[in-house]
């Protein structure tokens, strides 16, 4: 019979402007005060039948029954409960007439922030049909039109063309219909004109906008599949569409600063990260769609000059090697770096053809660019250097230390991999060279 402050409880009173969840309407919250009496409402549930009950905590004072309170909905929560309420009203009509009317609702949650949208449909809905419902669910927006509710028999209502109700839901008689553009009773005195089939007509208790231009933008963020036959939308309106929207327009921009960088290494880097991060994006499905489409085509340019250059690469390795010992076929080892850049395959083909040439070689490969960065290095120790003294591993590990990299191999080749500036790599070439002639000079 009491509620202290602190405590959570639920409070019952003889009339309510509260809106307790149902048809897919999330509950209201808000406030209820009294004279030093605060109570702070979380939700509203329809319990025990339509028993409206108050689910929240006392922040002041203490809470008694019979105690007269003053009711105050959050107003600012509602109103965009009803711009997504409406907008699921037009997606629904959308849907209808893109599908088919086969379409029904199977559900559907409506909340604060975004709406959800159950129905049936055999086949995912592809990126141009979510194009239009989109569009034609927007227009009605634009064109700022007028929704209607307004109480009728059940037997009456029935009659009107295009009336869309839930599947095995029971509705009370008299029931509410709400439609957007035309008015419910100019519908009433006209039950079975067909005009009525050309927007929105519904039987439906829940919150609405008085007019369709309230809701601002719809934007669908989600299309997917929850069971055989049932897929799900996900939208949203007003300012979480136009976040959405700046989001979408963000990742736009960045996609076309990408394309115009220049050095291939830091936009195949950008590019991978782009991608990971827009799979995480919330934005419009179809706007989604656009930027795959256009960062695959970024990406093929990339990949196609990235496969050329790579090939160019292990021919330019290959005949560095080849090269060398042909012009100093007295050399006792080739330590060098490639004109490449990191490209392991590039710098594999110079150790090979060092390793058929039966020629120990150390081979360094380096990305361009100022600062650190990514450095490969391998080399090639034959028989006969092995059991003069040289090992692989060892020489390998000198240079590791130098390039603070890691690496590994075994005594007859080694490779690694280290972040370097080239200065860096010039004084790990000089020590490779100096535990080589260690070794074995």
């Amino acid at each position: 019979s009491e509620l202290k402050a602190g405590e959570a409880g639920a409070v019952i009173v003889n009339q309510t402007p509260f809106y307790a969840e149902s048809g897919g309407q999330v509950g209201d919250t808000g406030v209820m005060t009294a004279d030093g009496v605060r109570f702070a409402v979380s939700d509203t549930q329809k319990e025990a039948g339509d028993l409206f009950v108050h689910h929240g905590k006392v922040e002041q004072g203490s809470l008694k029954v019979g105690m007269a309170l003053v009711l105050d909905v959050d107003h600012v929560r509602r109103s965009g409960i009803r711009r997504n309420h409406s907008a699921t009203h037009l997606l629904h009509e959308a849907l209808r007439q893109v599908l088919g009317d086969h379409v029904a609702q199977k559900g559907s949650m409506v909340s604060p922030d975004r709406l959800r949208f159950d129905f049936s449909h055999k086949a995912p809905v592809n990126v141009a049909e979510l194009a239009k419902i989109e569009d034609m669910s927007n227009d009605f927006i634009k064109r700022d039109v007028n929704v209607y509710g307004k109480d009728m028999s059940l037997e009456e209502a029935q009659k009107i063309p295009g009336l869309r109700a839930v599947f095995g839901e029971s509705y009370p008689n008299p029931v509410r219909v709400v439609a957007i553009e035309f008015d419910v009773e100019e519908m009433a005195k006209d039950l079975t004109n067909p005009r009525w089939r050309s927007t929105s007509v519904e039987f439906c208790g829940g919150t609405h906008v008085r007019r369709t231009g309230e809701i601002g933008r719809l934007v669908i963020t989600e299309e997917s599949g929850i069971a055989k036959g049932t897929r799900r939308i996900v939208a949203v309106t007003g300012d979480e569409a136009s976040e959405v929207s700046r989001t979408a327009e963000e990742a736009a921009q960045r996609l076309e600063d990408i394309s115009k960088v220049t050095d291939d290494a830091a936009k195949d880097a950008q590019l991978k990260a782009f991608s990971v991060e827009l799979a995480r994006m919330d934005m419009s499905v179809v706007r989604k769609d656009e930027l795959k489409t256009q960062f695959a085509k970024i990406r093929k340019e990339l990949d196609t000059r990235l496969k050329a250059r790579a090939a160019a690469d292990v021919k330019t390795a290959q005949e560095a090697v080849q090269n060398y010992f042909s012009e100093n076929p007295d050399a006792p080892v080739y330590i060098a770096q490639l004109k490449t850049g990191a490209n392991s395959k590039a710098l594999q083909s110079g150790v090979s053809v060092a390793r058929k040439l039966n020629k120990p070689v150390y081979l360094f490969a380096r990305e361009s660019g100022e600062g650190k960065a990514k450095t490969l290095y391998g080399n090639y120790v034959p028989k006969a250097e092995l059991d003069r003294g040289l090992d692989a591993v060892s020489w390998n590990k000198t240079v590791s230390d130098k390039l603070q990299g890691r690496g590994g191999g075994k005594p007859d080749g080694a490779q690694g991999q280290g972040e370097a500036t080239q200065a860096d790599v010039d004084e790990a070439l000089a020590l490779a060279t100096s535990f080589y002639r260690m070794k074995l000079q």
